[in-house]
């Protein structure tokens, strides 16, 4: 049951972080204008709609170590938390081969701004990558610390 409310959680933030943000502007008629160059950064690969939540912090959680233990949560998805710290870039650069081979979601618990976030994002770019705060996963799983991988069957750093 936990796995399917986790899966559900994650879910909901990832939709809560791409809909709520400004996506689009009105015009003077209130229709939608989809390409307004007050929200398109072309410089930043970050999705416009995340913007708008940095930064990110997760009072909950810190940088450390996490004891791997087994999980029984059938059907979640693969992710993982990390922070903008040495400790959670290095551990992404260790781990980036074996979470593109999952298939991962990142979250990012712990970051200051855009450029933080895309240098973290450039470490595993063919994963998506949000901010988000941990702190609610961090309850329901026992977490105080980052980086970690979550699977259906473990929790590891």
């Amino acid at each position: 049951m936990i796995g399917h409310d986790l899966n559900l959680l994650l879910l909901s933030l990832g939709i809560a972080a791409l809909c709520a943000a400004p996506a689009a502007a009105q015009d003077n008629t209130r229709k939608l204008n989809p390409v307004s160059p007050s929200i398109i950064h072309t410089d930043m690969p970050v999705p416009s709609g995340l913007h708008w939540i940095l930064p990110v912090r997760s009072p909950e959680m810190s940088p450390g170590n996490v004891e791997a233990r087994t999980l029984h949560m059938p059907g979640l998805k693969p992710f993982f938390l990390v922070g903008e710290d040495v400790t959670s870039l290095e551990w992404l650069i260790s781990n980036a081969e074996r979470l593109t081979e999952l298939g991962a979601a990142g979250l990012v618990v712990d970051v200051t701004d855009a450029g933080s976030l895309r240098r973290i994002q450039s470490l595993v770019p063919e994963l998506t990558v949000m901010p988000v705060s941990g702190d609610d996963i961090a309850e329901r799983l026992q977490l105080s610390h980052y980086p970690v991988l979550i699977t259906a069957t473990a929790l590891e750093q």
